[in-house]
């Protein structure tokens, strides 16, 4: 994985710098109207669970922590990516073995983002690890969140990636490639566990915004857990949702954006 978000990070930058060199750069870049981002890089990060993120020229630095974050926040607590013409807020929860949260948001033509812990307290650089605005999104570290419902609020228009990654002993784990494709209307499995302990544990397909699919059903086997499931659209994830050992709301979910493909295996 760190490899890929290296390889889409540093595919932006170059990009820019590319088109600055030939005189061809626009001021505003990249929220320049009627020039879309180029999709292989969304193909490219959403399939692998990688990071993509919008960086202006002279930000590279910025990228650290997501660079870094396969190693230090391993866990992926929410996932979304699409296209966004105003405002809108996702809601997550943080349980108690989180350790550490790393938010990362990043949008075409970036007006607002705010980030609030489960109090309505506004994350900034005073009460943050880290806290960084760029012009085209933001990247948020908090040691030691408080538990509970966490919100994210971004206004802007264009592509938009928001990461939730987290270190944490709860972990949601199997759920590898897939040997032969996955396909629309037809039952599809995959083995998953579920690393630390944890009750109430259910499954469910969301879609590329984060949004809740369809209910995922859970064959016990010899050799562990399978996940069976209907795809009802091409690109979904896989999420994981229960309690922890005090009783806390958790919310894991796997990084890939798998896709199904029309007709039966």
């Amino acid at each position: 994985m760190l490899k890929t978000v290296g390889l889409v990070l540093i595919a932006f930058a170059a990009a820019l710098a590319q088109e600055q060199q030939q005189g061809q750069g626009r001021p505003g870049w990249p929220c320049v109207a009627g020039r879309a981002v180029d999709p292989s890089y969304i193909e490219v990060s959403e399939s692998t669970g990688g990071y993509l993120f919008l960086l202006q020229k002279g930000e590279m630095e910025h990228s650290t922590p997501l660079l870094l974050a396969s190693t230090t926040h391993p866990a992926t607590i929410f996932r979304a990516v699409g296209a966004l013409g105003g405002t809108q807020e996702w809601e997550f929860p943080v349980d108690s073995t989180v350790t550490s949260l790393l938010v990362a948001i990043s949008m075409q033509c970036r007006q607002s983002i705010s980030v609030r812990d489960p109090q309505g307290a506004e994350i900034t650089p005073a009460n943050a690890i880290l806290s960084d605005d760029l012009k085209t999104g933001k990247i948020v570290r908090v040691d030691a969140p408080g538990a509970g419902n966490w919100r994210v609020r971004v206004t802007g228009q264009g592509l938009y990636v928001l990461l939730v990654l987290a270190a944490t002993d709860l972990r949601l784990g199997g759920l590898p490639h897939p040997r032969e494709p996955f396909r629309l209307g037809a039952v599809n499995s995959l083995p998953v566990h579920i690393q630390g302990e944890a009750s109430g544990v259910s499954y469910s397909m969301i879609g590329a915004g984060g949004e809740k699919l369809a209910p995922v059903r859970v064959v016990e086997s010899d050799i562990g857990l399978n996940l069976e499931f209907t795809p009802p659209v091409e690109r979904f994830r896989i999420m994981a949702e229960g309690e922890d050992t005090l009783g806390r709301r958790f919310r894991r979910v796997h990084p890939v954006l798998f896709q199904a493909l029309p007709g039966k295996p």
